[in-house]
């Protein structure tokens, strides 16, 4: 009886649109009786719009916790629009109660038609949840015509900004050490459009003084970077990057690379939030003059590379998974390559508790800037110059807890 009247109560509110107010209750009555709600979504939707629309429900982030776990998914129809699903399932004191609304698109739907149309469809399908809650009271059906999205003017035009200054010194009668770092970055995305650019400076500097010498130890190099990428449609991306760094550590007076190539994303980019498998190539133009003479006997050079890499990423219920493998070498000489492995998870153990784990593996073969000098005894001890090497590695574990 309780899920036939749920059934036909379910059909009457799915036939009209509804307008919800809380205006009579008080935010924290609402939050002490609304039922609490888990988003898990399987595809992108603007989950920050449904929290500021949807506000009489308690939005948790451990499925655990939830009365309403709510699954989203989502797949192409036939006439090239969207069929998402959306699965409503009941758990504490509303087990039992599990049904599923689906919510179709077309090609000519905007995004913000999209949005309001899956927003209308949720509230519809909370409804059952707090029928028989002192919400209800507070909670109307009517016909309404359509609503007029007010535009909202963004005075930075999409422009994020970031700007970040470290220092820190250490020492003693006979020695000291100083560092200082800073960074400046920018990042302007839109549907069309992603461009971004960063600048880094590093500084260190070790200094000894001995009853038999003074030795002093300096390591500076500075780093820009910008990526222009222009979206080609749902799967493709045309990419130009121009990249320039100095480096006493890898023996660069100075350095430019301009790269171009294109991506493809098996998965549409409107669903990398959740799941991501890009392959990328670039060609780049190379141009380094060297601090010091190389042992392939150069002060300067201009080179041709070329660079394909593998980008996989997914996000599901227990957690997420990223990882990259990417190849690069020169066109004059094959031999000349490096490849390299990036890997990190995140796994939710339990309520809160995470485990997070990285690795990163490389082959190297392309080190064309070592000094043919070599490097000193101190230098090789304070890390200040590269060493001729055939592999690198970096690795870590680590928990993180989260609660509130």
């Amino acid at each position: 009886m309780r899920r036939m009247l749920i059934v036909l109560m379910l059909i009457f509110i799915l036939s009209l649109p509804c307008v919800f107010s809380s205006e009579d209750l008080e935010v924290g009555n609402i939050r002490d009786i609304a039922p609490k709600l888990y988003l898990d979504a399987h595809t992108y939707i603007d989950t920050n719009f449904i929290k500021t629309q949807i506000t009489f429900v308690n939005y948790v982030i451990e499925k655990n916790e939830a009365d309403i776990h709510l699954l989203i998914t989502a797949q192409q129809t036939g006439s090239g629009g969207r069929e998402y699903t959306l699965q409503f399932i009941g758990k504490n004191s509303y087990a039992g109660t599990e049904f599923s609304i689906l919510h179709f698109t077309s090609t000519d739907d905007t995004v913000s038609e999209v949005r309001d149309g899956l927003l209308d469809k949720i509230k519809k399908g909370l409804l059952p949840f707090v029928a028989n809650t002192p919400i209800s009271d507070n909670i109307s059906i009517t016909y309404t015509a359509p609503r007029v999205v007010e535009e909202i003017t963004d005075p930075w035009n999409n422009w994020v900004f970031s700007i970040s200054l470290n220092g820190n010194t250490n020492g003693q009668e006979n020695s000291y050490e100083l560092n200082y770092n800073g960074n400046v970055s920018a990042t302007r995305v839109t549907l069309k459009h992603k461009f971004s650019l960063w600048y880094n400076y590093n500084y260190h500097k070790n200094y000894y003084d001995f009853d038999y010498f003074e030795y002093e130890s300096i390591f500076e190099s500075k780093e820009g970077f910008t990526r222009y990428v222009l979206s080609l449609g749902d799967h493709w991306g045309w990419v130009v990057e121009i990249f320039g760094n100095t480096s006493t550590y890898n023996n660069i007076d100075l350095a430019g690379r301009l790269s171009t190539g294109f991506e493809y994303n098996i998965f549409p980019y409107s669903e990398t939030t959740v799941h991501t498998f890009k392959f990328r190539y670039k060609i780049h133009s190379v141009n380094n003059w060297y601090l010091e003479e190389t042992i392939y006997d150069e002060v300067e050079e201009h080179l041709i590379s070329e660079s394909l890499a593998i980008v996989y990423s997914n996000t599901q219920t227990w957690g997420n998974i990223w990882c990259m493998l990417s190849g690069i070498h020169y066109l004059h000489d094959f031999d000349l390559n490096s490849s390299n492995f990036n890997f990190s998870v995140n796994l939710r153990l339990s309520r809160g508790l995470s485990l997070n784990y990285w690795a990163n593996v490389g082959a190297v073969h392309d080190q064309i800037s070592l000094p043919k000098g070599g490097a000193t005894e101190e230098e090789v001890l304070l890390r200040r110059k590269a060493l001729a090497t055939q592999y690198t590695y970096n690795t870590g574990l680590g928990i993180t807890y989260t609660f509130g």
